[in-house]
Parts: structure tokens; C-alpha cells; sequence
């Protein structure tokens, strides 16, 4: 084990100073995994609505609103009704990209476009197997166009969503790269490439490179 140089202590003023900001950043921390992963995941089901209903207006063969189709179809059919198939099918879509780590990773853009296109070719394979398979129902347009739909969709609004989050401030992780010279270039290259990560590189403060100066002294044969 290396002998470590202790750092002059800072004033006191400073050092309340720097607890009160410690405490705020500690709080904001504590309540940004949370915040995130609610605002992700209200993201999906706000696409998936918009999904529906852009494929209900493109679908001019229905007479109904979509809403009071299902309050009909669920008087009327009860636990007949095929909906409920397309229901479970969407939750089991948006319970797999929970597990995927979507609402509480950090999943690079083409990790969670290639999730998002394969679940759901294979959530729709699901739904047109219900419907025909168990509920014996002929399979519509606008199910066909919601199930499309919902692709596109998911990707802009939680595009939108880290955009808004990391406006709030909640979405970007300030990043320190610590590295030997020939290496800090690839480190911010690697760290930047991707803005859905949210790394944000920031500059060490002067205790921080005091401490980094004197650890590599002290780290000298």
C-alpha cells in the first residue's frame, strides 16, 4: 500500500458549503432512478395510445371511437372479448423491456431499436394467433397498422423523454475520465458517442486535480 499526502482541510465555510450541495446532490441522486424509469415507462403507454389511435383514423372502416368500442365490447362480450388478448400481449411487451433494463439502464440506441423491433413483430405474431387461435376472430386493419405503429412510436417518445429529462437535469451523469493521455481521446469518444447513454464529461475541480497530482507523486518508485 502506497503512503497517501493528506489535503490541507478546506475552511469551514467551505466545508458546510460543500455538505449542504453533497446533501442536494446526494437527494437529486437518490430520486433520479425513479423519476426516470415512471417517465420512461409513461412514455411507452403514452405511444402506445398514439399508436392506437393514429391507426383508428387511418382505418375509415370503423364507425366507433375506440373507447366506446371497448366499453361496448366489454359489456357486451365480457372475457369473450379478443381485447383482452391484445392487453395481455402488451403487457408481456412492455414486462420484457423492463427486462431488458429499459426503464432502469442505460441501453445504448441500437440495443433498445433492435429489442423494440423484434418484441414487437413477435407481440403482433401473438395478438393475430389470439385473435384467430383462441377468440376465433378475423384479424382487422387497425390492429394490424396499431401493432406497426407502436415501433416508431416508442423510439420518439422516449427520445423525447431523455430529451426532457435531461433538460431537467435528470438524465445526464456528469463523468470524469481519469486515464493516461493516449488514452483520454478514445475514453471521450467511447463515453459521447451514444447521447442515449447521457454521459456528460466535465472538467476536474482544482481539489480534484490536487488530489490526482498528489496521488500520482506519492504512487512514484
Amino acid at each position: 500500500m502506497y503512503p497517501v499526502k493528506r489535503i490541507a482541510p478546506m475552511p469551514p465555510r467551505s466545508t458546510q458549503a460543500q455538505s449542504g450541495m453533497s446533501g442536494c446532490s446526494a437527494s437529486k441522486t437518490g430520486l433520479r432512478m425513479p423519476i426516470c424509469a415512471m417517465a420512461l415507462i409513461s412514455a411507452d403507454l403514452v405511444a402506445v395510445v398514439i399508436a392506437a389511435l393514429i391507426a383508428f383514423v387511418v382505418d375509415v372502416a370503423p364507425q366507433l371511437p375506440p373507447y366506446a368500442r371497448a366499453i361496448g365490447n366489454v359489456t357486451e362480450l365480457g372475457a369473450a372479448w379478443h381485447g383482452w388478448g391484445t392487453l395481455l400481449v402488451l403487457v408481456c411487451l412492455l414486462g420484457y423491456f423492463g427486462g431488458r433494463g429499459h426503464y432502469t439502464s442505460r441501453v445504448p440506441s441500437w440495443t433498445q431499436l433492435g429489442d423494440v423491433v423484434v418484441a414487437t413483430a413477435v407481440a403482433l405474431a401473438c395478438d393475430i394467433f389470439l385473435t384467430v387461435a383462441v377468440y376465433q376472430q378475423p384479424v382487422q386493419l387497425e390492429g394490424l397498422l396499431r401493432w406497426v405503429l407502436i415501433c416508431p412510436c416508442l423510439l420518439v417518445l422516449r427520445t423525447a423523454t431523455r430529451a426532457t429529462l435531461r433538460a431537467a437535469g435528470l438524465w445526464s451523469l456528469r463523468t470524469l475520465i481519469v486515464a493516461a493521455e493516449s488514452e483520454v481521446e478514445a475514453a471521450r469518444a467511447a463515453l459521447t458517442s451514444d447521447g442515449a447513454l447521457g454521459y456528460r464529461l466535465v472538467a476536474p475541480s482544482r481539489w480534484m486535480r490536487q488530489l490526482l497530482y498528489r496521488t500520482a507523486n506519492c504512487c512514484k518508485p
